[in-house]
């Protein structure tokens, strides 16, 4: 599906004041209830995670287990997987709750032209270089070791991939 049926273009109506975003309380409401659901979510996939652990293995440290959640490679991708795709609907619902501007308009989405796509990868290319030269300089891994270890323990690498390069970046 093209991006652009997901975001029509809107029609032009420049004379109508309704077509403006949320202020700025309702979008810290919506904000506010938006990182409470996928909070709840992330707790959710911990638990079902520490519950399935502990019925396998009821000799298991919960206290220990628990805490290797955090690089752990297959609840990470559960995680953000399950996040991801039920917050970032619920975002569009509301940005559609608001009568008379398309999400296009609301989220203030424009195609960038050829040109400016390939500034911003030349950008991106230099600032990858300068920090990865910065990290070996200062002996630093490259890779944080919470990822080294989230890859080793992903069990469904597909899962892991998936969360990180689709899932996560549409959700932020």
């Amino acid at each position: 599906m093209a991006l652009k049926e997901w975001f029509p273009p809107s029609e032009d109506k420049k004379d109508d004041m309704s077509e403006e975003p949320w202020g700025l309380w309702a979008t810290l409401g919506f904000s506010a209830g938006i990182l409470a659901f996928y909070s709840a979510l992330q707790i959710l996939v911990a638990t079902v995670f520490v519950s399935v652990a502990k019925a396998e293995h009821p000799e298991l440290d919960l206290e220990v287990y628990a805490r290797s959640l955090s690089s752990n490679g297959l609840c990470i991708g559960v995680m953000a997987v399950a996040s991801g795709l039920i917050c970032t609907p619920l975002t569009l619902l509301f940005t559609k709750l608001r009568k008379n501007i398309s999400v296009r308009d609301y989220i203030g989405f424009k195609e960038p032209l050829k040109r400016e796509w390939v500034q911003w990868l030349l950008i991106l290319a230099a600032f990858l270089f300068l920090s990865d030269g910065v990290s070996l300089l200062l002996h630093q891994p490259i890779v944080p070791p919470f990822m080294v270890d989230a890859y080793k323990t992903a069990s469904s690498l597909p899962v892991l991939l998936f969360a990180i390069v689709v899932v996560a970046p549409i959700f932020e």
